[in-house]
């Protein structure tokens, strides 16, 4: 196990060589890939644990993710109504994690866009379907307390992410982002719950759509400040139950554009294949403020 784990982490390292030449030209973008999973597989799907893996332990997995109109453009203004940008998209991810020390993890998610529907940025262009690599996203964790003997647990999560990822179809940024996330949460028993908070540094980066009939609206995205908080209810040995909500806005703006606060919540199931040490996830969530990445409705499965 740890030799694949080291060989998972090394592939991915190594995908970031070969990147396109045209990359180096792309100008700054955003993407609409709001789902991102928890990579060591703690209680959660996306939210993060305080947990970090004892040394030279670790963990792979693997996610589907359908994300129904994850960009749409809203009107300001005079100009009213809504405006589909990305009707579907179909995400695989292939993620592992590795720990160095009992308090130090590292690891890594490879986003791969399987197939989704595009109508680009302006209402008169033709359809357009197909997939492409999203942003490869490494990240760290750092484990100050531990929940295993206090009930409660502190850790700090700082994460980088590289321009893989295809700008044309909002599946990348075009620029390297990174941020850091504090992680707090609690045990009790069959219960625990996590708080997660962070900030993400990015390019100051305007997109102006067109609506049908000539109007446009524009889309700016800079440094986000974001949020997820997630509980999990151990059923069973082998059943558990996990609601979470996420969401980020952008710092100029503060939670007063819609266009760039989003905001999903929903919940799933866990099940535990037997003693095989693998898992099964099955959930979604609906979009609340669907601003950037957020859909009207994402269903996700995976395994882990």
């Amino acid at each position: 196990m740890r030799k694949t784990l080291q060989v998972f982490l090394a592939l991915g390292l190594l995908l970031l060589t070969f990147v396109p030449q045209s990359q180096a030209a792309y100008v700054s973008r955003f993407d609409a890939i709001n789902f991102d999973p928890a990579v060591d597989s703690g209680n959660y799907f996306t939210v993060y644990g305080s947990r970090t893996h004892k040394a030279w332990q670790g963990n792979l997995g693997f996610y589907g993710d359908y994300a129904n109109r994850p960009l749409e453009f809203k009107g300001t203004g005079t100009t009213s109504g809504r405006q589909s940008v990305l009707d579907h998209m179909f995400l695989i991810h292939a993620y592992g994690s590795l720990g160095f020390t009992d308090w130090f993890t590292a690891g890594i998610n490879i986003p791969f866009a399987a197939y989704n529907v595009y109508f680009s940025d302006d209402a008169t262009a033709a359809e357009d379907s197909g997939g492409g690599m999203g942003d490869i996203r490494i990240i760290t964790k750092f484990r100050f307390l531990d929940v295993d003997k206090t009930h409660v647990g502190i850790s700090l999560l700082p994460f980088v992410s590289f321009p893989t990822g295809d700008i044309v179809r909002y599946n990348g940024n075009g620029h390297i982002m990174g941020g850091a996330n504090l992680i707090f949460d609690f045990e009790i028993k069959r219960f625990s719950m996590a708080l997660n908070a962070g900030y993400t540094m990015r390019d100051d980066v305007t997109r102006t759509f067109v609506f049908t009939g000539g109007a446009t609206s524009s889309i700016r995205m800079d440094d986000l400040v974001t949020a997820g908080v997630g509980a999990n209810f151990k059923v069973s040995k082998h059943f558990q139950i996990i609601l979470e909500g996420q969401g980020s806005t952008v710092l100029k703006d503060f939670l007063s554009n819609s266009n760039t606060t989003a905001f999903e919540a929903g919940g799933g199931v866990r099940l535990f294949l037997g003693n095989s040490g693998f898992t099964m996830d099955l959930g979604g969530t609906a979009g609340i403020v669907e601003g950037v990445g957020t859909p009207r409705y994402r269903g996700i499965l995976g395994l882990n």
